[in-house]
């Protein structure tokens, strides 16, 4: 009784433990150094797009938030002569989706960030991105926390993109990006990439149509396999007017020309 209370103990321990870790990263971090190629068709640019909260720095130029997502992302020097908005350190900037027409919300597969400077004061950057689901937007998931680490792009401008694997991330409703490490460069660009939340049935009708592919490919292969020729294998009558064939033939054919040993008609006699 002592080791089976033992155990039990330690499997609740355990399960403590895994309860209490910190939430492991969900998605990945790819950081590009000299690049401008933006989407210009993302959630944020279409009618997905419901509303934007948050702060900035500073503006220039006459940024705003709409510059955020306008499908223009700046070379280095464009940041001392374009439009641009500025965080800091902490800035939150939260992108509310449109749940009109997609009520289940969207399915995200990157959200990418574009910033630099035109000198190399001001170039780098660190984000952590969350995200909420329809019908709790108040809960937050984090995709990826970059903490107390930054992207330095060599050329003074570049993309940090957050991606997310098929899975991670769907049902959206909210996306947040929190700013976690900055040197207070410009922000031109900011990407939230997905698509609409298929329906449940859909889904079904998905994974129904893929397993009737599966198994009329697996037919397919068993007929192969046991396909008859017939032009391999001739029946033979032997003495016992039983057929021979060739062991292990995969080939068949019917067994025309086959006679039977005959049998002695009976005679009868006259009454």
């Amino acid at each position: 009784m002592k080791i089976k209370s033992l155990f039990v103990f330690a499997v609740v321990v355990a399960i403590g433990v895994i309860v209490a870790s910190p939430q492991a990263q969900a998605g990945t971090m790819v950081g590009t150094d000299a690049t401008v190629a933006c989407a210009n068709d993302d959630l944020l640019q279409t009618g997905a797009f419901g509303s934007f909260s948050g702060t900035f720095e500073s503006t220039y130029r006459g940024g705003t938030e709409a510059t955020l997502r306008d499908g223009v992302a700046y070379t280095a020097a464009q940041y001392a002569t374009e439009p641009v908005v500025w965080p800091c350190t902490g800035t939150i900037w939260t992108y509310t989706l449109n749940t009109t027409v997609n009520t289940l919300g969207y399915d995200l597969s990157q959200v990418n960030t574009f910033f630099g400077h035109n000198d190399s004061g001001r170039r780098s950057e660190g984000v952590k991105v969350e995200f909420s689901h329809v019908g709790d937007e108040g809960t937050f998931h984090t995709l990826y926390d970059m903490g107390d680490t930054w992207f330095t792009p060599d050329s003074c401008y570049g993309e940090i993109s957050i991606q997310a694997g098929v899975g991670e991330a769907t049902g959206v409703k909210i996306v947040k990006i929190t700013f976690t490490k900055s040197q207070n460069g410009g922000i031109s660009e900011i990407d939230v990439v997905g698509t609409p939340t298929p329906e449940p049935a859909t889904m079904a009708l998905g994974g129904l149509g893929l397993l009737l592919k599966r198994r009329r490919s697996k037919q397919s292969r068993f007929q192969e396999n046991h396909r008859f020729d017939g032009r391999a294998l001739a029946a033979r009558p032997s003495s016992l007017g039983k057929v021979s064939c060739p062991e292990n033939s995969r080939n068949f054919r019917p067994f025309a020309g086959f006679i039977p040993s005959s049998r002695p008609e009976e005679t009868k006699e006259a009454p």
